[in-house]
């Protein structure tokens, strides 16, 4: 599953403070007080802005249950209890799923039968649960990919399914199994951890706080992405797209204090860059390069961020670039076939189709997930027919 994350803006913000240099202080409860919201609103800064109720993303339905006990034995063994689940789940006639990008909790996903792909994974573990197994959220360490949206810059993150599927007792290994519902993303060489409900819901909320924000309605994004700080703040995400947020507002006090929270929890290119920019249009030039030089060594140290910039160039149709950012991206990440898998595309563009073949042999060589592949090759097939097609998903 892709989450959006907000990076930073690329268009200039309104508002300097009358001190260029260090800003004023920015507390925690100040950020999460929307102060900038009531200037731009004009509302009463007596009047705060009200608290979003809890939202229960696992909450199960009475048709959700009828649905469970007509599609599973609830008394049969877990591994029979999953393979029922997963079997009406593939059946379209049952569930019915279609996608959308409306992030919504398990009993709307499943009244609605339609969502993104957090939606999905919210319904599935709570029918899990729900019939007896034990099902977590699992963060995914998928290579990071980015693509623009407006005017900001959109850094996605991936999350899907652990089940455990038997205990078969002591000194025996567990049995389980992982529910993917973004089969591009859904490979076993990644790294995973396995999270809280909590943080979880701060992924729920921050989705829709996205959704709200790229509305541009602005109070009703703050207090999606407030509620799922006061969730978990540790969700260095969330603070970003605060940020970007009180940047769009012209209060670079506020979304500087913001970027500087995600850093606390998260080192990221993403924070980084986003106070180098927020510290250029304040004037404190010192500072700005500061983090700029800090975001330039990540970016070129970063095989996945020269991939990104490959893309974009090819999309240019400034083929040499992407051919100076591929062979970066190859020599930092061999391994990884996408590269190579890019690299024939660009030769393919410029009709270069015996070094096409050779680069795409060598990004098949380098797959060891047998559907990844297959993925790939009929990819390929379309490309051969038709260069110019899209590519950002393979």
């Amino acid at each position: 599953m892709l989450l959006p994350v907000l990076c930073f803006l690329l268009n200039a913000c309104n508002g300097i403070p009358s001190d260029p240099h260090n800003g004023k202080f920015i507390s925690v409860d100040m950020l999460l007080s929307g102060e900038p919201l009531h200037r731009e609103s004009d509302r009463p800064s007596a009047a705060p802005i009200p608290e979003l109720d809890d939202v229960d993303i696992l909450a199960v339905s009475a048709e959700m249950r009828d649905f469970l006990d007509f599609y599973v034995e609830r008394s049969g063994a877990p591994e029979v209890r999953f393979r029922q689940l997963m079997s009406a789940f593939m059946n379209t006639q049952s569930v019915g799923l279609e996608y959308a990008t409306k992030t919504r909790t398990a009993a709307e996903t499943f009244a609605t039968g339609e969502g993104n792909c957090l939606s999905f994974t919210n319904m599935f573990v709570a029918m899990a649960r729900d019939i007896g197994l034990k099902a977590d959220f699992q963060e995914v360490d998928v290579p990071p990919s980015w693509n623009h949206s407006g005017d900001t810059l959109v850094l996605n993150r991936h999350i899907n399914i652990f089940v455990r599927t038997s205990n078969r007792g002591r000194g025996l290994p567990e049995m389980s199994e992982t529910v993917d519902f973004n089969t591009t993303e859904a490979r076993s060489d990644y790294d995973t951890r396995r999270i809280s409900d909590r943080r979880a819901a701060a992924h729920y909320y921050s989705n829709i706080g996205v959704e709200f924000l790229q509305r541009g309605d602005n109070e009703s994004a703050f207090r999606y992405f407030r509620k799922g700080l006061r969730t978990y703040e540790q969700f260095d995400a969330l603070w970003i797209n605060l940020g970007v947020l009180y940047s769009r507002l012209g209060d670079l006090d506020y979304a500087r204090a913001a970027y500087e929270q995600a850093l606390i929890h998260n080192r990221s290119m993403s924070a980084l860059s986003s106070l180098a920019r927020v510290y250029e249009l304040m004037g404190n030039g010192p500072l700005a390069e500061h983090y700029r030089e800090q975001v330039e060594r990540y970016r070129n140290s970063n095989p996945y961020f020269r991939y990104f910039q490959a893309q974009e160039a090819l999309e240019d149709k400034h083929y040499a670039q992407a051919l100076r950012e591929l062979a970066a991206a190859i020599e930092l990440e061999p391994d990884e076939e996408r590269f190579y898998l890019l690299r024939a595309v660009v030769h393919l563009r410029q009709g270069q189709n015996d070094m096409a073949d050779s680069w795409f042999q060598q990004a098949i060589e380098r797959t060891e997930d047998v559907r990844t592949r297959y993925r790939y090759q009929l990819k390929w097939r379309e490309l051969l027919a038709n260069p110019d097609i899209e590519v950002r998903s393979l």
